[in-house]
Order: C-alpha cells, then structure tokens, then sequence
C-alpha cells in the first residue's frame, strides 16, 4: 500500500504524494490542509470551521493536523469533495480520516528504528492484547529527533528541527455479544 510503501511519518509526508490535495506549512508541520485548492492558506489565523476536516478514530482533529503521525495508523481515507452530511461543517472540501490499529485478542508487540539524514533518528513500538477476556488494549509510541534541513541565519539556528513524541492508547470493551 502507498502508507507502507512511502515510510511516511507525519501525515503531511503523504498527504504531498497525492493528486489535488496539498497543505499550508510555514514551518516544520502542516496545520491546514487544502483540496482542489479549497482549505486554509494561513498558518496564523484561525478560521471558525476549517475547510479540510482531519479525523482520527472518530476524533475531530480539524484544524491542528500537525497532530496526525502515521505510526501504527492502519488506514487513511482522503475524501474529495463535501462529505459535510456524514462529517459535519469541519469537512466542506474535504476530510481526512484515520485509522489507528485496534487492539488485539492476544499478545502482539512490535519495535521500529530509524535513521535518517540531517542526524534524523527515530524510535517506536508498539504493545496489544488483552487485559481480561472482555477489556482489549492497544498502545503506541513514537519519537522522533531531526537536526532540520534549513538553518536562520540571522539566529544561527535550524528552522525545522524535529523533538517528537506521540503517544496512543485505545481500549475496547466488549460488553456481550450483542453489544
């Protein structure tokens, strides 16, 4: 698949490797994302219901997309066009949604090392399974580390420098069969 195939980390890593769909950065992270040329262009000002709704597990997070890592992410759908019946006002353009992993009926784990240029180094894993016969638990954890690519002269410094951590829990509880 293009999530696997690409290594993406960030959502905006793939969101630039599809047609029509495109995202307003002015430094290291995305917060608004366009499709066919309707969304936010501004990194600074706040708009009432952004145009491009972004979803994680059913969990608005329209608005601050830079919030949306792609580790341990089983699915991401890029709808083009008004989904707004189904997604509401945050999705007039478009929506964005992403779907984590679930828990496990067993015990799986998982541990991924990265390196990268610009002394880019990255550390994650990941644990599920049970924690009784009806409470599942899946969590995740990424870290990521960069030197940045570019550097401001006048403060002498990288502009894009990467510290990192995300962090995901999900629980499922399966009350009976029915439910």
């Amino acid at each position: 698949t293009l999530l696997r195939s690409r290594a993406a980390q960030p959502l905006r890593e793939l969101v630039n490797a599809r047609p029509h769909v495109n995202d307003a950065a002015g430094s290291n992270r995305a917060r608004f994302f366009q499709i066919r040329g309707i969304g936010e262009r501004g990194q600074f000002s706040e708009p009432l219901n952004p145009s491009v709704g972004v979803i994680i597990d059913g969990v608005d997070f329209s608005g601050i997309g830079n919030a949306a890592t792609l580790y341990d992410v089983e699915q991401v759908e890029i709808l083009m066009g008004p989904p707004g019946t189904r997604y509401g006002s945050n999705a007039l353009a478009g929506l964005m949604n992403l779907q984590t992993r679930a828990p496990t009926d067993e015990l799986v784990y998982g541990l991924q090392a990265d390196l990268a240029n610009y002394d880019g180094k990255g550390l994650a894993g990941y644990v599920s399974g049970p924690v009784t016969d009806n409470l599942l638990y899946r969590v995740s954890v990424q870290a990521l580390k960069s030197d940045g690519f570019s550097d401001n002269l006048y403060l002498n410094q990288p502009t894009n420098k990467r510290d990192e951590t995300t962090f995901r829990g999900k629980l499922s509880w399966l009350l009976s069969d029915d439910i």
